[in-house]
């Protein structure tokens, strides 16, 4: 059975909710909320590991509560270190590209790019705002993490590294590969919808 509940602050009601529900759907809960909600039934959690749980989420409970429960989280932020500590160091496509694994887990791949947007955030922004043809959106809406437009397999992925050597102009040829490939991923992945719906769906 499926019931309709309007409150004016969830964190009131949850515990409850939580206790009788096999299934929860929310409306989008705000990053604050969200990770408050988190710390009272995470108190053994650090606050930044919450705060990103929150980011990842997209302001869903369900999705919330699944990612801080959900072993493979753990395995998943250490995909995407590992896929940061590639680019800091300059790793090559190839070796990047495997960092993606199996994308036939189309969850595991959501997960993974949100959290490389959180990542390469401040960077991205420092590194690539001039870029010629290079139109990143994500960080004026981090709210809006999880909503990607589309989910990447190899073949969407090689398009982007294609459409990126575009990118890449004399002018930009001191520019770091690795993670120009990164943030042009993580922009057309889900954060320029134009761009992605237009040239790779």
């Amino acid at each position: 059975m499926t019931f309709i509940l309007a409150v004016s602050d969830i964190t009131a009601v949850l515990p409850t909710v939580l206790s009788r529900c096999f299934r929860l759907k929310t409306e989008a809960v705000e990053i604050k909320t969200m990770t408050a909600l988190l710390r009272e039934k995470y108190p053994e959690k650090s606050a930044d590991e919450l705060e990103k749980i929150a980011l990842l989420s997209g302001g869903s409970v369900g999705s919330a509560l699944k990612l801080a429960e959900d072993e493979e989280f753990a395995a998943l932020r250490k995909r995407a270190e590992d896929f940061t500590e590639k680019c800091t160091r300059g790793a090559g496509l190839a070796e990047l590209f495997d960092t993606f694994g199996d994308n036939s887990d189309k969850n595991g791949v959501l997960t993974l790019m949100a959290m490389l947007k959180l990542s390469f955030r401040d960077v991205i922004v420092s590194r690539f705002s001039g870029m010629t043809g290079f139109t990143p959106m994500f960080w004026s809406d981090t709210e809006r993490l999880y909503s990607l437009c589309g989910i990447p397999d190899e073949k969407y992925l090689l398009k982007l590294f294609s459409k990126l050597e575009e990118l890449l102009t004399p002018s930009n040829k001191n520019v770091n590969v690795s993670i120009a490939v990164t943030a042009f991923i993580l922009c057309a992945a889900g954060f320029d919808s134009d761009i992605a719906s237009r040239e790779y769906h």
